[in-house]
C-alpha cells in the first residue's frame, strides 16, 4: 500500500505562485511605465508644437524689447503639463539657422524660423525603481515654425 504524503507539499504551492507573480508584477509596472514615458512623450511634444505656433502668431512674442520667451508661449508648454520647463526660445534668419538672432534686431519679422526647446523629469511609477537616484528620465522635445507676414490692416 502506498501512502502519499500531502502534508509535506502543503505550503509549496503559496512559494511557487509567489515566486512567479514577483516576475509577472515586475513585467506589468515595466509596461505601464513604458506607456506612460511614451505618453508623456507626445504630449510634450504637442506642447512644444503649440508653442510655436503661438510664437508665430504672437506679434509681441520677439519684438525688440521684449524677452524672446513671452508668457504666452510658457504657458503654451505648461497648460498640457505643468512641470515642464522651457529650456531655449531661439529666432534664426531664413539665410543662417544655425546662429540664433540677437540684440536688436527684430525676432519676429516674417521669414524668421522660432524653435522651441522643452524639457521634463520623468520619475518611473512603480516601487520597485523608485528609490534608486539615477531613475529619473530627462524627456526632451523640439519644435520649429516659420513666421508668416501679417495680411494688412484693411483701410
Amino acid at each position: 500500500m502506498v501512502v502519499g504524503r500531502c502534508g509535506s507539499r502543503r505550503g509549496s504551492e503559496l512559494v511557487e505562485g509567489m515566486l512567479t507573480m514577483l516576475p509577472f508584477l515586475a513585467l506589468v509596472f515595466l509596461i505601464i511605465d513604458t506607456s506612460y514615458g511614451i505618453f508623456l512623450q507626445a504630449t510634450l511634444q504637442n506642447a512644444v508644437q503649440m508653442a510655436a505656433s503661438f510664437a508665430a502668431s504672437d506679434p509681441s512674442a520677439g519684438s525688440p524689447g521684449a524677452t524672446s520667451l513671452s508668457a504666452g508661449i510658457q504657458s503654451a508648454v505648461q497648460t498640457q503639463l505643468p512641470a515642464a520647463t522651457i529650456t531655449a526660445v531661439n529666432y534664426y534668419a531664413p539665410a543662417n539657422l544655425t546662429t540664433p538672432l540677437g540684440g536688436a534686431s527684430v525676432l519676429n519679422a516674417a521669414g524668421n524660423v522660432v524653435e522651441i526647446d522643452a524639457a521634463y523629469t520623468f520619475t518611473p511609477l512603480a516601487p520597485l525603481f523608485r528609490n534608486c537616484g539615477i531613475c529619473q528620465y530627462t524627456l526632451s522635445a523640439t519644435a520649429s515654425t516659420v513666421l508668416a507676414a501679417y495680411p494688412p490692416a484693411p483701410l
